[in-house]
């Protein structure tokens, strides 16, 4: 969402909200269906017609992109307020939790980070990394967190299964999510002495 049209004037306030609405739209769309959403769909969901989708997002990439940055300065966002914290713990468990169910409402947007949006998505994406990974060595150095697991290990154990998903044709309950946090949590912490 650019300050200035193509002729070098700021868009209109209309303009914004349309564009804000279509981002809002598509990664609704993507959280529900995957990445081969519709641009008519899109429209449909975001009121407004195809051409204002279109005109703003003249290719599939900058819509994709677009979504993908919402969701990461979402969570940016969030990070930054908890890297200020004094609680390390409490603020590494919120930011956990914020993963965990982003992850599990947009189960095809992770996959895509890597291949999919420009150098402000990739930017925005070893942000986010970065603001975990200090995350956990934060709780680790504060003896809040066991010391024999890597932020990596620790972000793949955020990848929890959604209320939609199902194994070997067994389907989660609703609060699946808070169930696999908490017992993640729980795991991640230090054995008592």
């Amino acid at each position: 969402m650019g300050a200035q049209d193509n002729g070098g004037r700021a868009p209109r306030r209309d303009a914004l909200r349309n564009t804000a609405r279509v981002v809002q739209a598509a990664r609704e769309m993507v959280a529900e269906c995957g990445l081969d959403v519709g641009y008519h769909d899109v429209a449909a969901r975001a009121g407004v017609s195809a051409a204002t989708v279109y005109r703003r997002f003249p290719e599939r990439a900058e819509l994709l992109e677009a979504v993908l940055l919402d969701v990461l300065d979402q969570l940016n966002e969030l990070s930054d307020r908890l890297a200020e914290e004094a609680d390390a713990w409490g603020a590494f468990e919120q930011l956990f939790v914020a993963l965990a169910y982003e992850n599990a409402r947009n189960s095809g947007l992770s996959g895509s980070l890597k291949d999919h949006g420009g150098p402000a998505v990739q930017a925005a994406r070893q942000r986010l990394l970065a603001a975990f990974a200090a995350g956990v060595r934060r709780a680790q150095a504060d003896g809040r967190m066991r010391e024999d697991v890597t932020w990596q290990d620790v972000l793949l154990l955020s990848r929890l299964p959604s209320p939609s998903s199902s194994y070997m044709d067994v389907h989660p309950q609703d609060d699946i999510l808070e169930k696999g946090c908490a017992v993640v949590l729980a795991g991640l912490r230090p054995a008592p002495d």
